[in-house]
């Protein structure tokens, strides 16, 4: 590819037993490019007027605050999507998996890298044919996870005091910020930050 540049938000792990989602089955490789099949056909048949599609998800292990992703990869060729799903939907029900799915293949559309009139109109034609709730955003509570996963989220591992005004940033991954504080300065008031 010539570039990657990402459109929008939002490796894979055992399918049931002991992960963070409980003995709830989750959906396999397979499951997912299945759907995704059934997908982009469920909008071809409204006349939906799709992107040129990779017929794989990737599923991504890091990402933990958005649900979905399509990135459009140019090519010599002209423009593919790929389609990228957090790996905490596997866990999800086959619906909810699918209203990703269609949220984010709507972005290949023409005009539809955001969620102007156009991509919601798309969206609600889906949402009314096969009765599916697609949204610019959504919760873990509405896609049925757990809510050990939603309380999950929550969890900081790093704190910043700004020596000047007091207030208190939080990360929950280790960063250049986290390593180097003193490189960086407090955006209320310009201090120094500390970790603490």
């Amino acid at each position: 590819t010539i570039t990657d540049t990402i459109v929008s938000c939002e490796t894979f792990q055992p399918r049931t037993g002991a992960d963070s989602f409980g003995e709830r089955e989750m959906a396999g490789q397979e499951d997912v490019n299945r759907y995704l099949r059934e997908v982009i056909a469920e909008a071809e048949a409204l006349r939906i007027p799709l992107g040129s599609i990779k017929p794989e998800v990737r599923i991504n292990s890091r990402a933990k605050k958005r649900f979905g992703c399509c990135r459009t990869e140019k090519t010599f060729a002209g423009q593919q999507y790929e389609i990228e799903l957090s790996q905490k939907v596997l866990a999800c029900k086959e619906k909810k998996i699918k209203e990703i799915l269609a949220h984010e293949i709507l972005h290949s559309c023409g005009s539809c890298q955001n969620h102007g009139k156009k991509w919601k109109t798309y969206a609600n034609a889906m949402n009314r044919r096969y009765g599916y709730e697609i949204r610019t955003t959504t919760t873990d509570e509405a896609m049925g996870l757990p809510m050990q996963e939603a309380r999950r989220r929550e969890e900081y591992k790093y704190f910043l005091r700004c020596q000047g005004c007091g207030t208190v940033l939080s990360r929950k991954r280790e960063s250049r910020l986290t390593r180097h504080p003193e490189c960086y300065r407090c955006a209320k008031c310009g201090g120094k930050l500390k970790i603490i």
